[in-house]
């Protein structure tokens, strides 16, 4: 759905403007940002001017810092790992939101009708025509 992607729009769509303020006191973009920090230092590691060993053994430790710190947070290894995950999928996608070419805002959403609906409920039938669709 491009759900992911909506932090990086938002980012570059504020760039160069006033709202930027606004938008980096996001606790979300500071969390992903901090994600990204941690993945550069993870990819450092085999530069650092220390022994093979050693190298590999900060590695593994930064790699796993995270997890036992959400682990302890949380209370359930389930739960900070679903965390970890998530905070990583967003990062990316904040990432590829600030590189994605912006769209017009006016742009129809692509969508396509999933089921004719003869009835719809109360709730529903300010819609019109009376069809379910998907974004694609």
């Amino acid at each position: 759905s491009g759900y992911i992607l909506g932090l990086g729009e938002l980012v570059r769509a504020a760039w160069g403007q006033d709202r930027l303020v606004h938008v980096v006191s996001l606790h979300e973009l500071r969390l992903y940002v901090a994600v990204l920090g941690w993945w550069l230092i993870l990819m450092s590691v085999p530069f650092w001017s220390i022994s093979v060993t050693e190298r590999l053994a900060s590695f593994m430790v930064l790699s796993v810092a995270p997890l036992l710190a959400m682990t302890w947070r949380k209370r359930s290894l389930t739960k900070a790992l679903y965390s970890l995950v998530s905070w990583c999928f967003n990062a990316a996608g904040l990432v590829r939101g600030l590189m994605r070419p912006r769209r017009p805002v006016r742009e129809a959403i692509a969508s396509q009708i999933l089921q004719e609906s003869a009835h719809l409920p109360a709730s529903l039938a300010h819609l019109s025509p009376k069809v379910r669709v998907a974004s694609v």
